[in-house]
């Protein structure tokens, strides 16, 4: 994610989550798709580091019934007092077998 003075378009890559570049006051939002392929309920933790993370706005927790398939919003706003240049980071998922 850069933030700037101007838009700027980020191209798809399906193993990354990219904003492109966003400007003072506007906001961007992506979504991830999961699906659990178990036959039984999984939890899923997610986690981020890195400069980037201060702009995030995602849920941290999700459960999963067996085979159920769900998507998830991470979206960033971006304040005027933010200072320009490039911000990233890296997201885990840790999934756990949910305890009945």
């Amino acid at each position: 994610m850069e933030v700037g003075d101007n838009s700027g378009i980020a191209l798809g890559n399906t193993s990354q989550i990219n904003f492109g570049r966003i400007p003072y006051g506007s906001a961007a939002q992506r979504t991830v798709s999961l699906e659990n392929y178990y036959d039984f309920s999984i939890e899923a933790f997610i986690e981020v580091s890195g400069n980037v993370s201060q702009f995030l706005i995602y849920e941290p927790y999700l459960e999963f019934n067996p085979r159920e398939k769900k998507e998830f919003g991470i979206g960033t706003i971006i304040f005027s007092n933010e200072s320009y240049g490039n911000y990233s980071g890296k997201m885990s998922l840790i999934f756990k077998r949910l305890k009945s």
